[in-house]
């Protein structure tokens, strides 16, 4: 997964059956939302264990690896950070476009 979080986010639905690991890595930025059922969160680093239950969310902060232990079968919303371009690339992006658009 990336790091650095923005407004623009990917999406993924993941359903974790009671008993099952979901694992994620590189995490950083990483925003989870339980829709059903509830999870035990462990992330590399981290001294603290987390308990999500429906409805509840967690942005992950560390780097690394990141396990969710189902209690229950759950569904889960994870929404990856979209590395952001800077102003400068976009800048030089359009006026490569226009460029092109004006060119003979």
């Amino acid at each position: 997964m990336q790091s650095s979080m923005s407004s623009r986010l990917e999406r993924a639905d993941v359903v974790v059956q009671s008993g099952e690991v979901f694992r994620l890595e590189d995490a950083a930025g990483t925003r989870v939302q339980v829709l059903r059922g509830s999870v035990w969160i462990t992330q590399d680093g981290d001294p603290n264990d987390y308990y999500l239950p429906a409805a509840g969310t967690i942005t992950l902060e560390r780097p690394g690896v990141v396990l969710f232990y189902a209690l229950e079968p759950a569904k889960l919303i994870v929404r990856h950070p979209v590395p952001q371009i800077s102003v400068a690339a976009r800048v030089a992006r359009g006026l490569a476009r226009l460029s092109r658009v004006l060119a003979p």
